[in-house]
């Protein structure tokens, strides 16, 4: 590898480190909406995953305790899945661009 090919390498890597920063601060302010199956819960994160809120529709909770629970978890776990798809497609970008 000569001066060149080091220097070219060098490069690289300090624009794949610039491009991972922004990565992180656009997910950190990327706002993921998860819900319920029957959308009586949603929840809204960031896709670096901080949670923002809750909401939860108030006929839910003549469901009783269970029923809230179960809507709890699974908009928490779509809003969670949303996030990691949107970071998994993010990290594609940026390695597609090294070749990776």
């Amino acid at each position: 590898m000569d001066k060149e090919d080091l220097r070219r390498a060098m490069q690289e890597a300090q624009d794949m480190q610039l491009d991972l920063v922004q990565a992180q601060s656009d997910l950190a302010h990327t706002e993921v909406l998860g819900q319920s199956h029957n959308a009586k819960v949603k929840v809204s994160m960031t896709a670096e995953g901080n949670f923002q809120s809750v909401k939860v529709d108030p006929t839910l909770l003549a469901e009783g305790l269970a029923a809230v629970e179960t809507n709890m978890l699974e908009a928490l776990k779509d809003a969670s899945k949303k996030a990691t798809e949107l970071t998994k497609a993010k990290l594609a970008e940026i390695s597609k661009t090294i070749d990776l």
